[in-house]
């Protein structure tokens, strides 16, 4: 039987991007100094050759890169680094909102004589805006004039917390951030302006990034943190130091508080083009109260057929964990105590996979928390109530990361939709693919003129998922499905962009 082709499954688009450049000089964020499209009129400022830009869960930074041709204009050396860059994926010459917001951090221009003559290509690279924030530090070298000693500063950042009400996480990011740069405003501030009420200033090693941060993110640190998810309260109230002596930037305050395996925190834009960072629980499920819609609320993005150009799926054991241990640095019992599986007075604070052991032996996860409260450490009920909540942290992990031999990861690769920009697959959402659901852990979006725009999605924790979100099943027949990619006969399937 010959190949029919469904032409209801066909997706016409001209994709016309737009790359816009604003100057670190100009204070305006309504109108680019510069805009990049990928029209042959011989224009000015028309030659946008490619792109790519990148997000990934648990990264800040991200980072993209665009190349122009530079026959026009010396456009290399009107746009210099520290740039804010700004990539629209639209069609029809119809600016939505944009995908991606950056700041050049490198330019590189390349010349070569060609049969044709001279070829002049210059490419602009660098990281999400968000970076700015991870890059903004304070340093409490004693070497600098007038810094006041970390444990000084400690104590104030502290009396400023006790006096938020109903602490979590999202009130907490905010208030720190504050603070933060209070202090580094203050860094270099001459000890004639300092007083004791107002620790402001205008820093001079902060104020151009102050602006790019006030101009492109926000003044408002509510407006462009958001939290989600479940869990939005500390696990435990939080008691003990943030800055150190020497450089400090905000992601170590907040990765103190909020760890890696337990907690995410990325950068991205929501769906007006907005740079923000999210913070939230790994979206785990728990099994022990049949409650899994931090999975189940996550949007879930169908991967159509029409638009798959290739996948690369694998299963393996190499990242398989039997027991899980939560705790908290300066207590009383030390780390030896909560790893271990045997002890009979601690509750279940250790979860043990003992089935999954049988197979891969001991294979710990390890959770560590510095800097809550310690004053439980004499009270037998707080002790009892913290012990209680990191047994149910390991739960949620050993839920969430003791499965990882029945999953599958890899890649999808998907052609950009350009008419609907909403409907391409975003970073900490779902894929519905394959009969199952898989988790986007990055997304790497590229396009070459006279080329396809293509996204590259890595995916993991692909399952079978019930109508709650809880786990059920490996999926099934993955050799057997989706055989348009074969050289087999198949009638594709009318496109479908929402479920």
């Amino acid at each position: 039987m010959p190949f029919k082709k469904d032409y209801k499954s066909t997706t016409h688009q001209t994709p016309t991007p737009i790359i816009e450049v604003y100057l670190p000089s100009n204070a305006s964020t309504s109108e680019p100094d510069y805009s990049f499209r990928p029209y042959t009129d011989g224009g000015a400022f028309s030659g946008l050759q490619g792109y790519n830009f990148s997000e990934s869960v648990d990264d800040l930074d991200g980072s993209f890169s665009f190349t122009i041709n530079g026959e026009e204009e010396n456009i290399f050396d009107l746009i210099p680094i520290r740039s804010v860059v700004k990539i629209y994926e639209v069609t029809d010459n119809y600016k939505f909102y944009p995908s991606f917001v950056g700041i050049i951090r490198q330019r590189k221009i390349n010349k070569q004589m060609t049969n044709t003559g001279l070829k002049k290509v210059i490419t602009f690279s660098g990281k999400s805006i968000i970076s700015c924030l991870v890059e903004y530090s304070i340093s409490l070298d004693m070497r600098i004039s007038g810094v006041a000693d970390a444990t000084a500063t400690n104590s104030a950042m502290l009396d400023k917390l006790e006096e938020v009400e109903n602490m979590n996480i999202k009130s907490f990011m905010i208030e720190t951030w504050k603070y933060f740069k209070k202090i580094s405003d203050d860094v270099l501030k001459p000890n004639s302006e300092k007083t004791e009420k107002d620790i402001g200033g205008k820093g001079v090693a902060t104020t151009e990034l102050q602006n790019i941060i006030n101009r492109f993110i926000g003044e408002d640190a509510e407006n462009y943190i958001d939290v989600t998810g479940v869990k939005t309260k500390f696990y435990h109230p939080i008691g003990d130091a943030f800055i150190n002596t020497g450089k400090n930037t905000i992601i170590d305050i907040w990765r103190d508080k909020l760890p890696q395996m337990a907690y995410e925190l990325f950068a991205y834009c929501d769906n007006k083009g907005n740079p923000k960072i999210k913070a939230r629980q790994v979206p785990f499920g728990d099994n022990t109260k049949n409650d899994y819609s931090d999975w189940k609320d996550l949007k879930l993005y169908p991967i159509n057929p029409a638009i798959l150009t290739s996948f690369d799926l694998d299963q393996n054991d190499s990242d398989v964990y039997t027991v899980f241990a939560t705790w908290l640095i300066g207590s009383t019992n030390d780390r030896n105590y909560f790893i271990g599986i045997n002890n009979d007075d601690q509750e279940d604070t250790t979860v043990f996979r003992s089935e999954k052991a049988k197979t891969y032996g001991f294979r710990p996860l390890e959770i560590n928390f510095n800097g809550y409260d310690r004053s439980y450490n004499s009270d037998p009920e707080q002790q009892k109530g913290i012990q209680e909540a990191m047994a149910e942290l390991n739960k949620l992990a050993a839920y969430w990361y003791s499965r990882n031999d029945e999953m599958y990861s890899g890649t999808l690769t998907v052609i950009t939709d350009f008419k609907n920009p909403e409907n391409n697959p975003r970073i900490g959402c779902r894929a519905d693919f394959l009969g199952g659901e898989f988790y986007i852990n990055k997304t790497d979006h590229s396009w070459n003129y006279g080329g396809t725009p293509i996204i590259k999605i890595s995916v993991s924790r692909g399952m079978i998922y019930g109508m709650n979100g809880e786990m059920t099943e490996q999926l099934k027949d993955v050799g057997k499905k989706y055989r348009e990619l074969d050289s087999v006969s198949y009638k594709l399937k009318p496109a479908t962009f929402n479920r």
